[in-house]
């Protein structure tokens, strides 16, 4: 029984794991009177290498990531946005920036 227990815990320890490296648009905005969709973050981002979900959607051209505590910035970001234009993290507390961060975002 207490090997079950062991095995249960494990597995629910490696499955929390698996959904820390991953983060979506919190919400979807279209503005009035604009085309493009802004994705707003608000998950907190603590480790690097976190991805975005593999939601993509190519009228997506701005990215916000605002007030908030994150300390990294999702990496491969192009996959799920080829078209992004716009990259806001203002007023957080980022404390590194790497080249996967912005890797195949050529539109910026």
């Amino acid at each position: 029984m207490k090997k079950l227990s062991s095995i249960t815990c494990l597995l629910l320890l490696i499955i929390s794991e698996i959904k820390s490296e991953l983060v979506s648009c919190s919400s979807l905005e279209k503005e009035v009177g604009q085309e493009h969709i802004t994705c707003i973050i608000t998950d907190d981002i603590n480790v690097v290498g976190v991805e975005l979900s593999s939601y993509s959607d190519g009228s997506v051209i701005e990215i916000k990531i605002e007030n908030n505590k994150n300390r990294f910035l999702p990496v491969k970001v192009a996959e799920s946005f080829p078209n992004l234009k716009l990259y806001n993290a203002a007023h957080g507390s980022v404390e590194s920036l790497s080249k996967e961060n912005f890797k195949g975002l050529l539109k910026l």
